[in-house]
């Protein structure tokens, strides 16, 4: 066959798929269930299809470079896993693969409401026995100050979802049209009554979420992250956590999760800061799964087909 992709971190129901549209696209398919590593590097041929669980650094591409791969491509929107510099360096052209932003906006709603009632404290008091009502009764959604920040394509249907419950709804970012009246990330900490996080981990914004911001927060505020583990300092969260300023944490990512996320893992096996936050009652955590959705993998896997297929003239929508 003409063109060639390599899959490393292949999940089954990735496998069945990527199969079938290879089959179809006349793509010669190479997979494996094992992460990309300098041990298997030499194994790639073609395009590179690789998951967000890979750390892709220097090495791994001088690696991949060597086999004279044709370009990288990560089946996530996020490339923070993959040394850019590098590999632009190297020649290396690097794709991400992006996907209907709806199920990791209903994902998004789904913590933030979860976060509102409380509801894991709730669900563990009854499967406990203990039926009894909480201590403290709720807000509802549309009396909610909401702020965004990020108004790329999964912030904005983050945002649609807020304006159908009725919430009045803030966004910080840059890049945000003036007619949605952006304000500063300094503004929504002061006077929202919930954060959601829609942006890219980048140098810039890494620990966006700080000490010092935490305590600009609005006491009782609730955070939801559904974006990059790294946009938060782990350490001041459990600070303003304990503190009251943060009144509640829905996080599917965090930056403690490489290696953990995705894998069965004993609690006495996790990090420190991994650990305090699993285990602390004001805190909703759950392993990375917001894009976990069959649209969304359907358009991984025809994205890294056409990546593969050079394209067929889509390459620019989607190179990093």
């Amino acid at each position: 066959m003409e063109y060639e992709l390599t899959v490393y971190s292949c999940l089954p129901e990735e496998e069945a798929l990527l199969r079938s549209q290879a089959a179809k696209k006349r793509v010669e398919l190479r997979l494996t269930r094992e992460p990309l590593t300098l041990q298997n590097a030499h194994w790639a041929r073609g395009t590179v299809s690789i998951s967000h669980r890979d750390s892709v650094d220097a090495r791994a591409l001088k690696a991949l470079s060597r086999e004279g791969i044709c370009a990288l491509c990560t089946r996530s929107v996020g490339t923070d896993h993959i040394d850019l510099e590098a590999a632009k360096a190297l020649g290396i052209p690097v794709f991400n693969t992006p996907y209907s932003p709806e199920g990791v906006a209903d994902y998004t709603i789904f913590l933030l409401l979860a976060a509102l009632r409380g509801a894991p404290g709730i669900f563990r008091r009854t499967r406990e026995g203990n039926f009894s009502l909480p201590g403290e009764r709720a807000k509802e959604m549309h009396e909610m100050c909401i702020g965004v920040v990020g108004a790329g394509r999964i912030g904005r249907a983050v945002i649609r979802r807020l304006e159908g419950f009725g919430c009045k709804v803030r966004i910080a970012d840059p890049g945000a049209d003036a007619g949605e009246h952006p304000v500063s990330l300094e503004t929504l900490l002061e006077t929202c009554d919930g954060l959601t996080l829609h942006l890219p981990l980048t140098p810039g914004t890494h620990h966006l979420l700080g000490e010092k911001e935490f305590q600009m927060m609005r006491p009782g505020t609730i955070l939801v992250n559904t974006a990059r583990g790294g946009l938060v300092d782990t350490s001041a969260l459990l600070r303003a956590l304990d503190s009251g300023r943060c009144g509640f944490a829905a996080l599917d990512v965090v930056e403690e999760e490489r290696g953990v996320f995705g894998h069965a893992v004993r609690r006495e096996a996790l990090c420190a800061p991994l650990a305090a936050l699993a285990g602390h009652p004001r805190v909703l955590l759950s392993p990375h799964i917001a894009y976990y959705t069959l649209p969304g993998l359907r358009d991984t896997v025809e994205r890294a087909i056409a990546i593969a297929r050079q394209g067929e003239g889509r390459l620019e929508k989607w190179i990093v």
